[in-house]
């Protein structure tokens, strides 16, 4: 059975936010801890990319954008 989530959890970094967004490219969820990104601007595009692929992207504060 393919995977279907991908939990995240170190340093956040500009790293972090491209593993993020590769993730969701790939049609994985996404579980990361908080927060999110480095930039609201970048939180949000992650959100707009999961939403546009039909993926979850949650933190542990449990925001969801789907």
């Amino acid at each position: 059975m393919p995977l279907g989530l991908s939990s995240v959890c170190f340093q956040l970094s500009h790293q972090a936010s491209s593993i993020f967004r590769k993730t969701l490219e790939h049609g994985k969820h996404v579980l990361v801890d908080f927060p999110l990104s480095l930039t609201a601007q970048s939180g949000k595009e992650l959100f707009s990319l999961a939403e546009s692929k039909g993926n979850t992207v949650d933190d542990d504060k449990h925001i969801k954008a789907t």
